[in-house]
């Protein structure tokens, strides 16, 4: 088997192509869209591809990973295919300072920065407000870790209606210009 190559990526197997291909087509009618492969078949690989196609170049990706190993892997590995200037500037936010400070060096290697500030997800939400004059991010904003920030907003939203997001937290979303239906008793847009 032999690897296409694709102008201005990294090589691609015809198979990663044409899960390109699908993922890209499906993506113009679907919010979201599932690609199923196996381990080693290239998936994140597919998912800077599928990036790259629609995702414009001001726009934002979250990539979500359990571990920060994986985020590496997944920054080093989209470096490849999308090149420095195609990836554009990687922040990642972990819940561990700890573990934070302990993958650093890893990530800065990958000219990434590290936050254990949630805090940081909500000025990617103000600049993509400020981009786009709105704060209702689709959740079609995907990435290729299954989360995003669609998804995160959408999280937050659902953690609104079920009572489990603190008053200030939800505040600080109002204020941010989310929408947000089925608001609790004494919140005002």
């Amino acid at each position: 088997m032999t690897a296409s190559t694709v102008p201005g990526r990294a090589a691609l197997w015809p198979h990663q192509q044409d899960a390109v291909v699908a993922i890209t087509r499906r993506l113009r009618t679907e919010e979201r869209v599932t690609a199923v492969m196996a381990c080693g078949t290239g998936k994140t690989r597919v998912g800077a591809a599928v990036a790259q196609e629609t995702v414009p170049n001001d726009g934002i990706v979250l990539i979500a990973a359990p571990l920060l190993e994986l985020l590496t892997q997944t920054v080093r590995e989209w470096r490849d295919v999308l090149g420095d200037r195609g990836l554009g500037q990687v922040i990642a936010v972990c819940s561990d300072p700890a573990a934070a400070r302990y993958h650093q060096g890893d990530l800065d290697d990958q000219r990434a920065t590290v936050t254990a500030d949630g805090n940081h997800l909500a000025r990617l939400v103000r600049d993509f407000r400020d981009r786009h004059g709105h704060a209702d991010i689709p959740q079609s904003h995907i990435a290729p870790g299954g989360e995003n920030l669609g998804t995160w907003l959408s999280n937050r939203k659902a953690d609104v209606r079920n009572g489990r997001l603190a008053p200030d937290r939800i505040r600080a979303l109002l204020d941010l210009g989310v929408t947000i239906t089925g608001l609790p008793k004494g919140h005002k847009r």
